[in-house]
Formats: structure tokens, C-alpha cells, sequence
């Protein structure tokens, strides 16, 4: 990936982050970003055009709390599929905690949404008459939204599952392991 895709992809990730705070942000008080976990994340997601093309998911993300409640941060998250065929996510990502004291409770559902930039890259047949493959690429916007839940194994060790739906995957389904405060 070319640099000017790589800030591109920087550039738009760091826009649906503010765009997040920007809304969370209480304009009567200041509030401190506290590191609320760091993650990483495996799965499955999946692409409909005429049968489905699923793809296998790595990455990791940050998230920092701006309340009890509510975290965002950045994601990154690679997806491989069949015939070299691979995406790279980069998204602004929310959660939101549906019960009271998320960090008391052994078990928290909880509401999450992302959205920003997929980077894709596969070979492409050239064309009629020809042989051969070329390597195609092209990015566009992804945004998916759905509902998990954390289960805590420790401490400050947790695992957690979700459930998306959206554009770019159409469907995602997560794992995640990840350490907090």
C-alpha cells in the first residue's frame, strides 16, 4: 500500500474517532481519556455478492473510556480470503455498556459500532482473450454495528464476543481477547 492510500486510510480513521468524542465530549466538564483496554481480535466476516465470499479476521484496537459506559477507539483489522484476496480495515470503533458498573460485573453486554476506511486487494482476470492476473485494489468506506458481550476470566483479563451487520463486511463475528484497567 502507497503512502498516500496509508494517510488516507490514517486520515479517515482519525476523523470518525474525533467525530465520536466530538459527540460523547460533555461541554459543562472536562473529562480525563482513560485507557479502558487494549484488544486483540479474530474472527470471521463475510461479503454477499451472488453466494457468500467469507474472509478470516485478525487485528487489534485501543479503546479509551469517556464515561462508565462509553468507549471508543481505534481498530485495525486484516482479512484474508480466498484466491490472495485481502482487506484492510481501519476503523473509529464505540462500544457502550448496557449495565450498571461494567467493571464490577462478571458478565457485560454491550452495544458496538465502527466505522472508517477498507483497503481491498485481489487478482482479477484481464480481461477477455487474455491469460493471466492482475493484482486489483480499491478502498471504500465501512461502517457495521451490532451487540456482544464481555465475560471477565480475571482481573484485568477478558474475553468477549459480538455480532455485527453493515457495509463492507455485511456480516462480522468476533473474538476478542483483551486486558483493561
Amino acid at each position: 500500500m502507497c503512502t498516500r492510500h496509508w494517510t488516507t486510510a490514517l486520515r479517515t480513521t482519525a476523523l470518525c474517532s474525533a467525530a465520536v468524542l466530538a459527540f460523547a465530549a460533555s461541554p459543562v466538564e472536562a473529562q480525563s481519556l482513560d485507557l479502558a483496554s487494549v484488544e486483540l481480535v479474530t474472527g470471521h466476516a463475510g461479503y454477499i455478492d451472488e453466494t457468500w465470499d467469507n474472509r478470516t479476521m485478525v487485528g487489534g484496537l485501543l479503546r479509551v473510556s469517556l464515561t462508565p459506559h462509553f468507549a471508543v477507539g481505534p481498530e485495525v483489522v486484516y482479512l484474508h480470503g480466498p484466491d490472495s484476496a485481502h482487506e484492510l480495515l481501519l476503523t473509529g470503533t464505540a462500544t457502550y455498556d448496557l449495565v450498571g458498573s461494567p467493571t464490577r460485573r462478571r458478565l457485560v453486554p454491550f452495544i458496538v459500532f465502527g466505522a472508517g476506511l477498507a483497503r481491498r486487494s485481489s487478482l482479477v482476470g484481464r480481461g477477455p482473450e487474455t491469460t493471466g492476473l492482475v493484482r486489483y485494489a480499491t478502498q471504500e468506506a465501512t461502517a457495521s454495528g451490532g451487540v456482544g458481550a464481555r465475560i471477565a476470566i480475571a482481573r484485568h483479563l477478558f474475553l468477549s464476543g459480538d455480532v455485527r451487520v453493515g457495509w463492507a463486511p455485511e456480516r462480522r463475528v468476533t473474538l476478542t481477547v483483551g486486558w483493561r484497567r
